[in-house]
Parts: C-alpha cells; sequence; structure tokens
C-alpha cells in the first residue's frame, strides 16, 4: 500500500507542473552572414567560409544557408568577401535581411550511469543530457541548463543547479522517490525543452555479488526485431515451475525486492528467497544440489502458459533467453500504478549454466 502510495504521489507531481517539450517563445532573427553562431557578423564568419572552401570544416545546412550572403544559392569567396567589406564598413548592411526562426530545442535523451533500481542510499550518480536543435545537430555550446531535484517521499530534500554543464552528478542521501527536471535552454534565441526523471533508490540492495543478474530492459531492445538471434546449437533442457500474469497491486506479494524487470541465475536457496516469496518451501537446499533456477520478471504481460519462457541457450558465459509477451496491453501503461506484469520461474541443470556470467535477449 506504501508503495502505491508513493507511486500516486509521483503522478500528482507531474500533473501539477507544465510538462513543456521543445518549447520556443518567440521567432528570433537569424542574419546572413553570421554562420558562426554567435548573434554577430564578423572577421571569423568571413573566415568560417574560408575554411568551409577549402574543406577543413563542413556547414551544416542552416549554417551553409547563412553563409549565402548574396542569395545566389552558393557559398563561396564572394559571400567571403561581402562579410569582410561588411566589417570594415566599404559597405553599411548586408544585402540579405535576417530571417524568423523558431529555434527549438529538444532534448533527444537523458543517460544515467547507474540504473536507478541498483541505487542504494549514499550512491553517485550522473545524468548526462543528449540535445539537439531543430536547426542544426552540434548545440552544446549553445545551450545552459537547470537540475531541480525534489524528493517525493521526503520533502525537505531538495537541490537546485544552474550550469553551462550537460551532466548533472548527485549523491542520492537516502532511499526514496526522486523527481528530477531536467531544462535545456538555447542561450542566444530563448528557446528550451524540459524532461522529467523519476529515480528510485532503495534502502540497500540485497544482491550478493556472485549474483548473475541484468535489469530486463538494460539488454533488451524495445522491439523483437532488433534484438539478436540466438547461437546455434547452444539450447539447454528446462522446465517451467511457475508462470503468472498478473498486475503489480500484487507485485509485493510475490517478491522480496522493489524491482521490476529483471532477469536472473539462482543457484541457492538464500538468492532465491532474497527475489521470491512463490512457492518458496519447494526450493531447498537439497534442489539446489543438481538444479538452477532461471528468474524472470517483466514489466510486461506474458501469456499464462507452459513455455512462455521460449528460447534458453548458454553459449560460452552467456545465458541466452526470449520470452513470449503478450501484445494486448491495457491502455496507459507506463503511467498506471496497477501496471501488468509477468513472473517467470524454470528450472534447469546446475552444470548447464554453472560457468553463465552474463545474460542477453534474442527473439
Amino acid at each position: 500500500m506504501k508503495k502505491i502510495i508513493a507511486l500516486l504521489l509521483v503522478l500528482v507531481f507531474l500533473m501539477s507542473v507544465a510538462t513543456v517539450s521543445a518549447f520556443a517563445l518567440d521567432p528570433k532573427p537569424y542574419k546572413y552572414g553570421d554562420v558562426s553562431g554567435d548573434d554577430a557578423v564578423t572577421v571569423g564568419d568571413a573566415t568560417i567560409i574560408q575554411r568551409h572552401l577549402a574543406k577543413v570544416v563542413t556547414l551544416s545546412d542552416f549554417r551553409y544557408s547563412l553563409g549565402d550572403v548574396n542569395d545566389d544559392g552558393n557559398v563561396n569567396v564572394v559571400d567571403a568577401t561581402f562579410i569582410q567589406q561588411y566589417v570594415a564598413k566599404i559597405i553599411t548592411e548586408i544585402p540579405r535581411e535576417p530571417i524568423f526562426v523558431l529555434s527549438v530545442v529538444n532534448i533527444s535523451s537523458v543517460t544515467r550511469s547507474v540504473p536507478d533500481s541498483r541505487v542504494v542510499e549514499g550512491t553517485e550518480v550522473s545524468f548526462t543530457v543528449h540535445s539537439t536543435f531543430n536547426l542544426e545537430p552540434d548545440v552544446n555550446s549553445r545551450l545552459s541548463y537547470e537540475y531541480d531535484l525534489k524528493s517525493t517521499t521526503s520533502p525537505s530534500i531538495k537541490h537546485f543547479e544552474a550550469t553551462d554543464s550537460n551532466v548533472f552528478t548527485y549523491t542520492f542521501p537516502k532511499a526514496g522517490i526522486y523527481v528530477i527536471s531536467v531544462k535545456a535552454y538555447d542561450k542566444l534565441y530563448d528557446g528550451y525543452d524540459e524532461e522529467y526523471i523519476v529515480y528510485h533508490v532503495n534502502e540497500s540492495y540485497p544482491f550478493d555479488n556472485d549474483f548473475v543478474y541484468v535489469e530486463y530492459d538494460d539488454k533488451r531492445p524495445e522491439y523483437a526485431l532488433d534484438r539478436p538471434v540466438k547461437p546455434e546449437n547452444c539450447d539447454i533442457e528446462y522446465e517451467m515451475m511457475y508462470s503468472e500474469s498478473h498486475i503489480m497491486s500484487g507485485y509485493s506479494e510475490r517478491l522480496n525486492t522493489d524491482r521490476s524487470g529483471f532477469a536472473c541465475v539462482i543457484d541457492t536457496k538464500e538468492q532465491y528467497d532474497n527475489v521470491f516469496k512463490v512457492d518458496s518451501d519447494k526450493y531447498d537446499d537439497g534442489f539446489f544440489k543438481e538444479n538452477s533456477l532461471i528468474g524472470i520478471v517483466t514489466n510486461l504481460s506474458c501469456l499464462e502458459a507452459e513455455g512462455v519462457l521460449g528460447n534458453v541457450c548458454v553459449d560460452g558465459d552467456t545465458l541466452f533467453i526470449s520470452v513470449y509477451e503478450s501484445l494486448d496491453l491495457p491502455p496507459g501503461m507506463g503511467v498506471s500504478p496497477v501496471e501488468p506484469f509477468c513472473i517467470l520461474i524454470a528450472k534447469v541443470s546446475k552444470s548447464d549454466v554453472e560457468n553463465v556470467t552474463d545474460i542477453d535477449w534474442v527473439s
């Protein structure tokens, strides 16, 4: 119940703030001849054109168009000469009037140095913001950033930072749910984009160092066609021990962990008890003498039938697996605190997986 309340608080918080995407206040003038993008026409712009003609640098399509000062469809030494004459005040104006364009910033992604499900109190995490403009690809020199962090579970925890760096580093002081607002500003033309990150921090990470574990979303491509093909002649036998599609309202009744979306190889009763509450008496120390378990929890629903695990294959030190997921998912998935999820547990021979140190997904 506490977990559901916390998730609802996050949803209320996110709905209470205006998520602005790729927002620009007004169209702004871009001056012909301002090839460098510093909002001025200088001798440096003529030099950039000369370097472009010498194939030392390459102008983006938008910057190339701004370099066509005399509007003849080409950027050449004539345009560089116009700029030099303008700077030397031999001519008083650039032949072409400025153009007014919406400069739209877009945060394409925010990568994290540590997945949130692996973070415990006191962990330092770096967030790297990747941004683009609608007009040109290289924007880092033109952007400034604001990072506004709040904890929905501990309101006294707040952190704000304004910087020119696209990397934000923070040490999470205690367990809870954190919401981070990331804004990327165009320093010249006022456009900005905003992205929200919800980050979960755990009190402890119960799995021991020998636990073979991988986040479900770390290596599993979103589309099945993007997944690697299973290596040949590496299939191992397995027996389905448990399969259930459920909703997250019953999540805590079946797992001893807050993590959703992972795969693991379990070799001991202690490891099993760290993860699952499902029929735990069945898997005692005697069971694990000759057997291991493959445990999978997906944050998608799966078919409730024998064989839903699909391919199981060991090639070298890597376990390759696939899961048949239901495509008939309820509306609003990814927002509702009662998302579907699936638990799969399969028995394999311990000798087949004893050298496994990594897990990967196949179609």
